[in-house]
């Protein structure tokens, strides 16, 4: 399946749900990661997609949702900021944009009372923790950029304290990691399963949406 962009993720997970559309490259967790990858692009990559999941948080103030975004809800916003200010706008033209303002942070909100502080003071509708960087290096560059984000947590949706390190800096999946947290108390296993049937949901919807997205995006790109 040929795209008319290339597709960035932050780790190996996403990439899984992203396989067959073209080249999808894992750059890693974190802002600097995202920023570098934009920055060793090849000189004929005109556009670029930061592909991969979110957390949903409960703004209610710039859409409305006062219970917060769904897991599998898909999230293109048309602004991205951070908790210091500074904003970024993202223009996609042809009504691809949800509209919505997501927020870049430095650590996994894992927690609901925090994810509500966090949409509450920022008013955006979701977190991730590469999509600033990642649209300030393609602005850098030259290059035309757009993220597409999966809600894989639920604002109710209590994530494990220790999730960060399930993960390596450079987006591979720690499974003993993972094993040895859920191995510490009975009904972890089951936690684990329910983790990872959230995770199929926003991946399906994710790749669902990179595809809607390159229908009409960029202009005058390669189509599906």
């Amino acid at each position: 399946m040929a795209l008319g962009f290339k597709v960035v993720t932050p780790t190996e997970v996403e990439a899984g749900y992203l396989r067959g559309l073209g080249e999808v490259v894992v750059c890693g967790v974190g802002q600097a990661a995202a920023a570098r990858a934009v920055e060793t692009l090849s000189e004929g990559d005109r556009a670029v997609v930061l592909a991969g999941f979110c957390g949903g948080l409960a703004d209610g103030l710039a859409d409305g949702l006062a219970d917060g975004l769904a897991v599998g809800d898909v999230v293109v916003p048309a602004w991205v900021i951070d908790e210091s200010g500074e904003a970024m706008a993202v223009e996609l033209g042809d009504g691809l944009s949800t509209g919505q303002t997501l927020v870049t942070v430095d650590a996994v909100v894992t927690r609901p009372a925090e994810k509500r502080a966090l949409g509450e003071r920022t008013g955006a509708a979701a977190a991730d923790m590469e999509s600033l960087a990642f649209l300030r290096a393609c602005a850098g560059r030259g290059v035309a950029g757009a993220v597409v984000r999966a809600v894989s947590d639920g604002v109710d949706d209590a994530l494990p304290a220790s999730i960060g390190e399930w993960v390596t800096p450079q987006g591979r999946s720690r499974v003993s990691a993972a094993l040895g947290w859920a191995g510490v108390r009975p009904g972890r296993l089951a936690e684990l399963a329910r983790l990872k049937g959230r995770a199929d949901k926003a991946g399906a919807a994710l790749r669902a949406a990179v595809i809607r997205v390159a229908a009409t995006w960029p202009a005058g790109g390669s189509r599906v």
